[in-house]
C-alpha cells in the first residue's frame, strides 16, 4: 500500500510541475512572445547595469538575439510542461527547464548575487524539476499506456 502511496504523491508532483511549465508556456503565448519581441525590453534594461561576462552576455548575444530567444523559451517552457504532463522526455525536459530557469536567472543578474538564497521560488522549482524529471512513475501514468506505439521515441 505504501508504494501505491507513493506513485500517487510522485504523479502529483511530475503534474504540479507540468502545469506550473505549461502555465508560463501559454501565458507567454497568449501574451504575444511568438509574435513580438516581449523580451528585448527587459534584457535591455537588464544590460544598462550590467558589467563583466553577464554585461558582455547581454548585450553581444542576448539582446540582439531576443526575438528567437524569447520563441525559445515560450516554446520551451509549453513543450517542457506537455512532456512533464504526459510523462514523455521528462529526463531531457527537466535539464531544458533548468537551462531556462538558469540562463533567466544569469541574465536578470539574479544568479549570481546573496539575493537568490531569498528567492522562495528558485531552489522548490529546480529540485522539483528535477525530481518530476528523474523519478520513475511507472508507464501506467504516462502516455505510453494510450499510444503505444509512442515507446520507440521514449528517452527515459
Amino acid at each position: 500500500m505504501q508504494n501505491r502511496r507513493t506513485l500517487v504523491i510522485l504523479l502529483a508532483l511530475r503534474l504540479f510541475v507540468g502545469l506550473f511549465w505549461l502555465e508560463n508556456g501559454l501565458n507567454k503565448i497568449s501574451a504575444g512572445w511568438l509574435s513580438e519581441n516581449k523580451l528585448k525590453p527587459r534584457l535591455v534594461q537588464k544590460s544598462l547595469l550590467a558589467q563583466g561576462v553577464r554585461g558582455a552576455y547581454l548585450d553581444n548575444f542576448a539582446v540582439p538575439a531576443s526575438r528567437g530567444l524569447g520563441i525559445l523559451v515560450a516554446v520551451g517552457e509549453l513543450a517542457v510542461g506537455i512532456a512533464f504532463l504526459a510523462g514523455f522526455w521528462m529526463k531531457p525536459a527537466a535539464w531544458g527547464a533548468i537551462f531556462l530557469v538558469l540562463n533567466i536567472k544569469f541574465a536578470f543578474g539574479d544568479l549570481l548575487t546573496l539575493e537568490i538564497l531569498s528567492s522562495s521560488s528558485f531552489f522548490p522549482l529546480l529540485l522539483a524539476t528535477l525530481a518530476a524529471g528523474y523519478i520513475d512513475t511507472g508507464k501506467q501514468w504516462t502516455i505510453m499506456r494510450f499510444a503505444p506505439f509512442m515507446e520507440r521515441f521514449d528517452v527515459r
